[in-house]
């Protein structure tokens, strides 16, 4: 799920190990599970951490393209090309719940940044490459794309590829307990695990997403690199168009 942080005690002493330390709250997990960040660097005899994330801002609201005042998400009103009218969604293609479809969503300025990319890329007709590693980062994208799926009940297929994607998801489903509070209240209201994504797909094999029908798509894919595996086949297959995007 993520990394861990040690406070060790030795001879009346405490020394606090947290290095790659993230202070942003995420959907996944908190920081500081188990004890709270007030607890565990409650004046140590010794911090060895590093500076990674310090220079990282945190704005309040993500300003889409088009600039202030036009909120989270006026710009995903339009319907992407070639979406079928009607239907639960803003873009149709049912299921969508119109009550929840415009209640803005409450995720971090990544997160909006990255959806703002989607759907102007899918508004477009394209498809979206979103390279990134095997595990760790990639679970909290999982996350946001199925819970923007959800809530606007878009058609358009949206996938994780890599040949340990299902595999990984039914580990990390495994430890629900050391999730964030908000999925663990989840899990305990519905008994529905937050990996037990409806929308999301696992790609059966690594050439799948090469021969996924014209219009818009999302493949979530490794390597971040884009060196090798699935994200090199689709950057080679999808590159050449300008309509697409890589994230």
């Amino acid at each position: 799920l993520g990394g861990s942080m040690w406070r060790v005690s030795c001879q009346g002493e405490d020394y606090v190990y947290a290095v790659d330390l993230n202070h942003r709250k995420e959907r996944l997990v908190a920081i500081g599970r188990g004890g709270t960040p007030e607890e565990l660097f409650h004046r140590p005899a010794l911090l060895i951490t590093d500076a990674y994330n310090t220079a990282q801002l945190q704005p309040d609201v993500y300003q889409p393209a088009g600039g202030p005042g036009r909120g989270r998400m006026q710009q995903w009103r339009g319907r992407p090309a070639g979406a079928p009218a009607g239907g639960g969604g803003r873009y149709g293609g049912g299921g969508g719940d119109r009550s929840r479809v415009e209640r803005s969503p409450q995720g971090a300025p990544w997160e909006l940044q990255l959806l703002d990319v989607i759907m102007r890329t899918m508004r477009n007709d394209g498809k979206v490459l979103v390279a990134a590693d095997t595990a760790g980062r990639v679970l909290e994208v999982v996350l946001a794309l199925e819970a923007a799926w959800a809530r606007e009940g878009l058609p358009y297929p949206v996938m994780l590829a890599g040949p340990l994607a299902g595999r990984a998801l039914a580990a990390v489903g495994s430890l629900v307990e050391w999730m964030a509070d908000a999925l663990q209240r989840a899990f305990e209201f519905d008994r529905r695990n937050p990996f037990d994504l409806k929308h999301v797909r696992i790609l059966a094999g690594p050439d799948e997403a090469a021969r996924l029908p014209p219009g818009p798509a999302v493949v979530v894919a490794p390597l971040e690199s884009l060196a090798a595996g699935a994200s090199r086949r689709l950057l080679a297959a999808w590159g050449g168009d300008a309509r697409n995007a890589i994230v």
